[in-house]
């Protein structure tokens, strides 16, 4: 019997993680690449990732097209989005947030003035859900940009993803995949996920593991020959991208 295991940590496995922990290509949850220019100030990057503590304000009128980059939703109770834009100094605003159509309710529109970091940012409920987002302010609509679920392996040991080939039997396994809830900050059992094969060089979807509600489940098929397998779960509006690092041959 030929038997090839996995094991990796059970971190949660974002967008910007992947390519460290799953062996993957990097994928971006950004959305929208902008420069932002405050009010009566230089240009300033919208690359950097966080605001500098005790530099952010309540922002005011927008006097431009308002931009915001996607975002892997996190464990605490909001997430914060970054965006470029211009706007006023003046008459704080707040930004109605609608999520899949539907409006959820309003957030202060926050800004940083210090060079170097996003010039705007709204801290979105993680219990408003996932999905595709556009924010209202002032009667001005945003882009489309989306919060997205993260991934993580759930089991104490790492192991998540197991084969098995004996005879001209295979069993692939998936153990522990889970997801996070928005509603409550738990992770629950990611439902299903595709097993993927190598065959004559190109990576084909194979099978799609039915899991439990604790993220669970396997697969049989028949075969002699050796190929490589890989676990893969692409990027939606609603999730996270995952994959497994690519077997041996088994």
């Amino acid at each position: 019997m030929r038997t090839s295991t996995f094991a990796r940590a059970g971190a949660v496995i974002t967008a910007s993680a992947l390519a460290f922990s799953l062996g993957t290509a990097p994928v971006s949850a950004a959305e929208t690449t902008t420069t932002a220019v405050s009010a009566g100030s230089a240009p300033v990057s919208a690359t950097a990732q966080a605001f500098t503590p005790g530099s952010i304000e309540a922002a005011g009128i927008p006097t431009s097209a308002i931009h915001f980059s996607s975002g892997v939703i996190a464990d605490a109770e909001t997430t914060r989005y970054y965006g470029a834009g211009t706007f006023t100094t003046e008459d704080l605003t707040s930004a109605t947030v609608f999520v899949n159509g539907r409006a959820k309710g309003a957030v202060p529109l926050l800004y940083s003035a210090t060079p170097g970091d996003n010039a705007i940012a709204l801290d979105i409920p993680r219990a408003w859900g996932s999905g595709k987002i556009q924010v209202n302010i002032s009667g001005a609509t945003s882009n489309v940009f989306y919060a997205r679920k993260p991934i993580k392996t759930g089991r104490s040991d790492g192991l998540f993803f197991e084969i098995r080939h004996r005879g001209n039997n295979v069993k692939l396994s998936a153990r522990s995949i889970k997801i996070l809830n928005p509603r409550n900050g738990t992770y629950v059992g990611l439902r299903k996920i595709k097993v993927q094969q190598k065959k004559n060089g190109k990576w084909r979807t194979l099978k799609t593991i039915k899991m439990n509600t604790k993220g669970s489940g396997s697969v049989t098929y028949k075969t002699r020959k050796k190929y490589q397998y890989r676990l893969k779960s692409a990027k939606s509006t609603t999730q996270i991208a995952f994959q497994s690092e690519n077997s041996r041959k088994i």
